[in-house]
């Protein structure tokens, strides 16, 4: 059967017995729909050049024009079938009238997607869309912005002219983000398009957080675009407008820092109404969210179980207090979300009441303060070990192992960096017990120090068979290390056989537990 220049080889019985579905699909396979230069369905423009076959609209350009002839017999009978998307072989499954097609790959989630930045600079980048973050990150690095638990954090200078493009991922999701800051406007505008799914971005907004002066100001249920509106100039009609004189009166700098949260609409109701109620749970004196156990004044007045130990009077009514928990505001501080104590340090959790304070009791943000008892320095834990490197270099081992040769009377401590992790040796005299004592803490989350042990032990340098070993678990920083099950003790007489001239020598190993099924 011929039908214009499409040869489907088929018999008058095969056409009585087959569905009109099983004959589109025998003729949508047909090699004559194929384009001759990249072996793909033919999509229009289609163009018929000689010697060599139809070639698809893709891969049509202005020397194809010129030596071919549009095929619109073929493009007319492809109007009455459905046909199937360019990309099946990729997996897309769509089916659409040959009218529909422009339209569908133009927004196709399994299309070949371009360098964002090809608008702005050169990058001739074309791909999938899960290669596109891998391009960016090697070729762009300072274009791409990672989000934790899908939270951005952003800072924009208010005090000059500025227009820029940045990719904001996730494990899951991949955003564009436009801002542009105009000072003789005096507006700061953001546009943000979603990369993937069309249906996805319809239901999608963001929030913009600012925090002032320990409060949260959010700005709800701006529409996140589709990639494929996106374009070199900023939509000023769909844009997040903010005005620069009036944020500028609650900056102490010209630096703007916000966090850029996308949310499914279907949420932004719960997460307004989460926000509100956490407003009433504010303690008057830290200004942090109050947690069970929540205390109140004999007049009524709420305030947390920290600032309680601290205080005589309320800070409201200058009321003493008793033994008073408000367990109405307890019970509601469960069901509700609240932001990490150290949100301000960039902290992006939010988990419930019943669990948030475990993780800040854990949160590698929190300030930490210099494993050496005699050092006041204190930081964030990512900056602990070049601290250590540089104050205290002496005392600090780079290995899971020290060698030191102690003074009898003398007490000390040594850090050992291993398996990643920072651990503080102490070592000290017990008189009371005729004993000396050595601990070893986790610098860290106290989950992790119990899968660390240490073993001490005592060796003579002229004998290498006598030895004297002990062992015992690692605790976590804020454990009480006097506590004798935290230690390995070790009575004096027996450190007086392995010590000469007041001085003795012993090792301290540190060694990671084998997981146990």
């Amino acid at each position: 059967m011929i039908l214009g220049t499409i040869n489907v080889p088929i018999t008058i019985q095969e056409l009585q017995d087959i569905s009109g579905a099983e004959l589109t699909h025998r003729i949508i396979m047909s090699p004559e729909l194929t384009c001759k230069n990249c072996e793909n369905f033919l999509y229009p423009p289609i163009m018929l050049i000689g010697q060599l076959g139809n070639v698809c609209g893709f891969c049509n350009d202005p020397n194809i024009a010129e030596i071919g002839i549009r095929n619109s017999v073929i493009e007319a009978i492809l109007q009455t079938i459905p046909v199937p998307c360019r990309y099946i072989s990729r997996g897309c499954s769509e089916v659409m009238k040959f009218s529909e097609v422009s339209e569908h790959l133009s927004v196709c989630d399994y299309r070949n997607y371009y360098c964002p930045l090809r608008l702005f600079r050169t990058c001739n980048w074309e791909g999938n869309l899960c290669d596109l973050l891998s391009h960016c990150l090697e070729r762009h690095p300072s274009f791409a912005i990672c989000g934790i638990d899908g939270c951005f954090k952003l800072d924009i200078n208010l005090s000059d002219d500025c227009n820029f493009l940045k990719l904001l991922y996730t494990e899951n999701n991949k955003f564009l983000l436009q801002v542009k800051c105009n000072i003789q406007d005096a507006t700061l505008q953001l546009v943000m398009y979603y990369i993937g799914s069309k249906d996805k971005a319809s239901n999608m907004v963001y929030t913009l957080e600012r925090n002032r002066n320990g409060n949260v100001d959010n700005l709800y249920n701006i529409a996140v675009l589709h990639e494929s509106e996106f374009s070199k100039e900023l939509n000023r009609d769909r844009a997040l407008t903010i005005d620069i004189t009036f944020a500028k009166e609650f900056l102490s700098n010209a630096l703007l820092t916000t966090s850029l949260k996308p949310l499914s609409e279907s949420c932004t109701c719960d997460v307004k109404r989460n926000e509100e109620l956490i407003r009433y749970l504010k303690c008057p004196i830290c200004n942090n969210f109050m947690k069970p156990p929540i205390f109140q004044c004999l007049a009524g007045h709420s305030l947390c179980s920290n600032c309680k130990l601290k205080s005589i009077f309320c800070p409201t009514c200058r009321v003493g207090f008793g033994t008073t928990r408000n367990y109405a505001l307890e019970a509601l501080s469960h069901d509700l979300h609240f932001p990490c104590l150290y949100r301000d340090q960039g902290c992006p959790i939010v988990l419930p009441g019943s669990i948030i304070t475990i993780h800040e009791s854990e949160c590698l943000l929190q300030p930490y303060r210099c494993p050496f008892s005699q050092c006041a320095w204190a930081g964030t834990y990512s900056t602990i070990i070049n601290h250590l490197r540089i104050e205290h270099g002496h005392f600090t081992a780079f290995s899971n192992q020290i060698r030191v040769r102690g003074k009898v009377h003398v007490s000390a401590q040594h850090c050992l960096i291993a398996y990643g992790q920072i651990f503080l040796m102490c070592y000290q005299r017990v008189t009371e017990l005729q004993s000396t004592q050595w601990s070893v803490q986790l610098i860290g989350p106290r989950s992790i120090a119990k899968m660390y042990k240490f073993e001490i032990g005592l060796f003579d340098t002229t004998n290498e068979h006598r030895t004297y070993v002990r062992s015992e678990i690692c605790r976590d920083f804020s454990c009480d290390i006097s506590s004798p099950d935290s230690c390995v003790n070790i009575l004096q007489k027996v450190i007086t056989r392995f010590a000469h001239e007041d001085k003795f020598n012993y090792y301290c190993r540190i060694i990671k537990i084998p997981a146990t099924n």
